[in-house]
């Protein structure tokens, strides 16, 4: 159990934001047209993505979050609930304007940055954020110059760190289901049955920003993934997690 001292109370989270939509259907038939599945749509549901959904996480955990944010996309996901496998995705762009990151950094015991590399962020913004906060920055990325972002800790998942362009001496990697990696340490994820990753890895940058404590933050993305779409876990649930 991580020592309560290690708990971060007062955060500023920055970065993209969308929303993901789940069309619902079963498929009972093949296409006449082509050799593609019908879905018979039953229903459609609307969840918030990308930096809403690491605010919603740390939310859920008790943390106080201010956001800054923008919705950037829709992320349309078409899913038969016959199988839960998902049958296509459709990413929309939406015009946005960037808001101010002009404030008082000194408010926070930590910042964080989830960068979906979508336009809300440029380099020279994050770099910004990292030499006016006087808190630790976290940062989640898809850009690929990490050097860029010196004085920060980076959280990166494995297609992210094989394509990055230049080195950085503070990452944790995440690679799935096989393991985690961090400062030459690796630590290993539990066998779950895993039945949508999608906001994992939003889920694990939270809880380890939240604790401070890897261990605490795999066992909250592994109670994500055994859920449709993104998912916050309690801190209850996190603790009582085996």
């Amino acid at each position: 159990m991580m020592n309560q001292q290690q708990r971060r109370s007062n955060v500023l989270l920055i970065g993209d934001s969308c929303y993901d939509v789940y069309y619902h259907g079963k498929v009972n038939r093949l296409s006449e047209e082509a050799p593609i599945p019908i879905l018979d749509f039953e229903e459609k549901t609307v969840k918030e993505g990308m930096a809403s959904n690491v605010y919603n996480n740390l939310i859920s955990l008790g943390v106080k979050v201010d956001l800054i944010t923008c919705i950037v996309s829709y992320k349309k996901r078409y899913i038969d609930k016959k199988s839960g496998h998902q049958l296509l995705r459709v990413d929309e762009k939406i015009p946005f304007e960037k808001p101010s990151i002009d404030v008082d950094y000194s408010k926070y015991d930590a910042v964080m940055i989830s960068d979906y590399d979508q336009g809300f962020l440029s380099y020279a913004d994050i770099e910004y954020i990292i030499e006016e906060s006087k808190s630790p920055v976290y940062i989640d990325t898809k850009k690929k110059n990490i050097a860029r972002f010196k004085g920060a800790t980076l959280k990166l998942n494995l297609k992210e760190w094989n394509s990055r362009t230049s080195e950085h001496n503070d990452c944790i990697i995440t690679k799935g289901a096989e393991d985690i990696r961090y400062k030459g340490i690796v630590y290993k994820t539990p066998n779950v049955a895993v039945y949508d990753a999608c906001g994992a890895g939003d889920t694990f940058f939270s809880a380890y920003v939240y604790s401070n404590d890897i261990d605490f933050a795999i066992k909250a993305s592994s109670i994500t993934v055994q859920h449709l779409g993104v998912y916050a876990p309690t801190l209850r649930e996190i603790e009582e997690c085996v």
